[in-house]
């Protein structure tokens, strides 16, 4: 659910503003948001500091060198800091030398390795020696009495030096070399032996990673605390901050007013507020935090919080387009592996994995699909579900999938009409619901063929009715009667979102498609000796692993969208949601309670 928000100013005097901040900051319970634009010299040279520790972390490798020494407990992060950034200054100057030195080497190593100092002595001996570059299909004039020597022939290119006893300009001048061509590569050679041992030295800076963390975590906390400083108001002798606070955590906020003599106001939020969300849900909801985190997801604060309908549904989708009960099982194995190995990570990430692992499982055992394999042993083929199996299979599943998207975008009109019931917008809202069933036994006799029955006509013309008679209030119709004008093709519309659940039956069929070609390709010739036996497993190996990366594609593009785009647009979902971000002294993310 999305937690209730007052909004709040706080008001103390300016000779607290210190104190005040740091009580407010352990308490870790209000979002701030600016009175006037944060501003100021000390910010910036927080923001930057900040920014220099991020991108030391970032050039840091993870783990620690087995031959790492021992860490230095006496080195402050400053100067841990100054070495990193040594290191980093070390490293760019190395790659620009390297940089010149491959482009001096690329220009002149055609023409050999020799000493351009002899060139100058030659000069002044009164030989003028020129090195030259031509196209060697087309060779230019050169000065009458020159000698002219080839060197060498590349990529369509001659490289000669030309030999005359008076200087002149030749086109396709080359100037000679700064060093020797050899002088050069061993130059090139110490630049990769110095980066070799640069990035040597920053692997074992790894070590003191925590202490980093630590110092960026207390920079990130200086830089808060001096933006929200710099973003109060003031007058006179006070100063006074905004921000929202979770209804729940207000009596705390009180108490704290009282001892610390603050002048404290606190209303519900105007309907133009930007007002941050704050979701808590159930334990059994709280894993389908995982997606919304994934694909930046929030509801607006006066928008609902579908959690609960989207992991549920999603958790559908997700079997039935991946399909596969042997995939399911990896994944189940695989999330338990990882859960196992990272203890300290948040559990909700893996329980959604489990969810829809073991979905994916109960799927394809009704199913009868396992690794793409056709021929089952009776086992397993006992398990399978006939109505899903047989001969009809294709057209059930399709039924089912038309069934689920009626039943989808149902909840979601529902939902609506339960929260205006009060209303009688809410009978447009049952109106949608008569719509879409009709729209679902359409599906049926335009795609599979059934007979369309006798009660979908009055399905269709009563939600017709609903919906053109209840839309929009009568005082409304001045501003909203373009809605009525658009409603035919927004009949025509939840007809195709209907139908667009299809996908899951489409993308499902198409993996099992794929898993059992990659194994009749593998297996079709038999195995009759190692190679071939190696062949098969390197062909199924490979197969499947690209079948389950399609599957994951799949998911992202079909059983989110499903979610996100059908259902919220029937909800009347924007995803507008601002993130609650509390003024804390550790800015710990929010936690469901």
């Amino acid at each position: 659910m999305i937690v209730p928000m007052k909004k709040l100013w706080l008001i103390c005097r300016k000779a607290d503003r210190d104190a005040t901040l740091d009580t407010l900051a352990e308490l870790g319970v209000v979002h701030v948001t600016p009175v006037v634009p944060p501003e100021g010299e000390a910010m910036d040279a927080a923001r930057d500091e900040a920014a220099t520790i991020e991108h030391a972390l970032g050039v840091l490798p993870q783990e620690i060198p087995d031959e790492a020494p021992g860490i230095d407990h006496s080195l402050s992060a400053d100067v841990v800091m100054h070495r990193i950034e040594s290191y980093l200054v070390d490293r760019q100057k190395t790659e620009s030398r390297m940089a010149d030195l491959r482009t001096e080497i690329d220009r002149v190593e055609h023409f050999g390795d020799f000493d351009p100092q002899r060139i100058a002595a030659l000069a002044e001996a009164g030989i003028t020696v020129t090195l030259v570059r031509f196209d060697a299909h087309k060779r230019p004039e050169f000065p009458e009495g020159a000698q002219l020597h080839i060197l060498s022939e590349h990529m369509g290119d001659t490289h000669a030096v030309l030999v005359s006893a008076d200087p002149f300009e030749v086109e396709g001048a080359i100037a000679p070399p700064r060093e020797a061509l050899a002088t050069l590569r061993k130059h090139l050679y110490n630049c990769h032996a110095r980066m070799v041992h640069i990035a040597e030295h920053l692997s074992y800076m790894a070590a003191y990673r925590p202490l980093l963390e630590e110092h960026l975590a207390a920079a990130n906390e200086q830089r808060e605390m001096l933006s929200v400083s710099a973003g109060m108001g003031d007058t006179r002798d006070l100063v006074y901050l905004q921000g929202y606070c979770p209804a729940d955590d207000v009596p705390a906020v009180n108490a704290e007013s009282h001892r610390s003599g603050w002048g404290l106001v606190l209303r519900d939020p105007d309907a133009d507020d930007h007002v941050p969300t704050l979701i808590r849900n159930p334990a059994w909801v709280r894993p389908i935090k995982a997606v919304f985190g994934m694909i930046g997801l929030l509801p607006g604060y006066r928008e609902i919080d579908i959690s609960a309908a989207f992991l549920l549904f999603f958790s559908v989708f997700f079997a039935m387009l991946i399909g596969d009960a042997g995939y399911g099982a990896l994944f189940l194995v695989a999330t338990l592996a990882a859960r196992a190995k990272f203890r300290s990570a948040p559990a909700y990430p893996f329980h959604l994995l489990v969810i829809l692992s073991v979905c994916t499982i109960a799927w394809g055992i009704l199913t009868g699909t396992y690794f793409g394999i056709t021929n089952l042993p009776a086992p397993l083929a006992s398990l399978t579900l006939g109505w899903l199996t047989g001969d009809a299979a294709e057209a059930n599943i399709m039924q089912l999938c038309f069934f689920i998207g009626a039943l989808h975008l149902t909840v979601a009109h529902t939902w609506n009409a339960l929260r205006i019931l009060n209303s009688t917008k809410a009978l447009a809202q049952f109106g949608w619901i008569a719509l879409t069933w009709t729209m679902f036994f359409t599906a049926r006799t335009m795609i599979l063929g059934a007979e369309f029955p006798r009660f979908g006509y009055g399905l269709l013309i009563g939600g017709i009715t609903l919906v053109a008679l209840f839309m929009s209030k009568p005082r409304e119709l001045k501003t909203e009667w373009a809605n009525h004008v658009m409603l035919p093709l927004d009949v025509i519309s939840n007809f195709v979102d209907v139908v667009s659940y299809v996908r899951l039956f489409a993308v499902g069929s198409a993996s099992l498609a794929v898993a059992a070609a990659f194994n009749e390709m593998a297996l079709a010739k038999g195995i009759h000796s190692i190679g071939a036996g190696l062949g098969a497993a390197f062909i199924l190996l490979f197969g499947h692993v690209l079948n389950i990366l399609l599957g994951a594609m799949g998911i992202l593009v079909h059983g989110v969208r499903l979610n996100t785009l059908e259902f919220s647009g029937h909800i009347g979902m924007q995803w507008t949601g601002i993130t609650f971000r509390p003024f804390a002294r550790s800015t710990p993310q929010p936690t469901d309670k």
